[in-house]
């Protein structure tokens, strides 16, 4: 019966091929499977790059129309920046059965039976479903239905534009403490990173800063900063030039915490111990 409402779903989407798209902001689940050379794709071994899923099956007219269209995806992205896979969610398929109708499709990009729930995982419900993953882990796109290329190419190229991504530690840091700041900027042509910074007291926000950013490996940028004493926020971005143009990440808030007192060291409490003990032994021969 399930099996009959998906194929109904199918032939009606072959009708209207197109259904609006929407967006996500959340955490893509992670998946192992075996594709069909036996190697195991791992979606978490692809962080930092854009992931395109395509869950479809054999039988569903859309999905074979949509393959061509995902050709023409992968002629015009790169391969070690956008990666392919298609999932076979109709587990009754083989690997037979995906060679046989996807036999010119299948050295162009992963194809993989879901022989591990992904789709469920996924909340799958329609064939052909598309779902974008962000270098970040996030389902940033998904689309219920067969797309053209020129409108998914369109979307990997906003979703894989130029970003900026940013961190920092402790996350939660204690005022008149250094900071460690890092960010990762995708994008070619990469220069001019910097940390912007403003600190907030109880009683003024005091001017921004913007700091040089030292790059540390491919992309990846470094920046420490102390605190002053009586900050209690502060708020913080990254900027940078991206292939010529001026970019910028999300601003963050983080609340720091209040500086906290010194103590007397151990060794300061052996010693007062000690003299007790001395002034007390004093005390008895008198």
């Amino acid at each position: 019966m399930k099996m009959k409402k998906l194929i109904f779903i199918c032939i009606f989407i072959s009708s209207i091929l197109l259904v609006p798209f929407g967006l996500s902001e959340e955490k893509a689940p992670d998946f192992s499977l075996e594709d069909i050379n036996g190697e195991i794709f791992t979606l978490s071994n692809h962080r930092g790059k854009i992931v395109l899923i395509d869950f479809m099956a054999t039988w569903c007219p859309p999905c074979r129309w949509e393959m061509h269209e995902l050709k023409k995806v992968r002629k015009n992205t790169s391969e070690e920046d956008v990666v392919m896979i298609s999932i076979d969610v109709d587990y009754r398929e083989s690997v037979d059965d995906i060679k046989r109708v996807f036999g010119e499709y299948v050295d162009e990009w992963i194809f993989a039976l879901d022989t591990k729930g992904v789709s469920q995982l996924y909340g799958i419900k329609v064939i052909p479903t598309l779902v974008i993953i962000d270098r970040e882990g996030y389902i940033s796109f998904r689309h219920e239905g067969a797309m053209h290329s020129d409108l998914l190419i369109s979307k990997i190229e906003e979703i894989g534009g130029p970003k900026i991504y940013v961190s920092h530690k402790p996350s939660h840091p204690k005022a008149g403490s250094a900071v460690k700041f890092s960010a990762e900027v995708y994008g070619k042509n990469v220069r001019n990173v910097r940390l912007w910074i403003q600190e907030c007291s109880k009683s003024m926000c005091y001017f921004p800063v913007e700091i040089n950013m030292s790059e540390v490996s491919s992309g990846h940028f470094d920046a420490t900063y102390t605190l002053r004493n009586d900050t209690i926020y502060f708020h913080y971005k990254v900027l940078a030039e991206v292939d010529g143009k001026n970019i910028e990440s999300q601003t963050f808030n983080v609340t720091v915490e209040k500086k906290s007192e010194k103590t007397p060291g151990f060794e300061l409490m052996i010693v007062l111990i000690a003299m007790l003990l001395i002034f007390t032994r004093v005390k008895k021969h008198e």
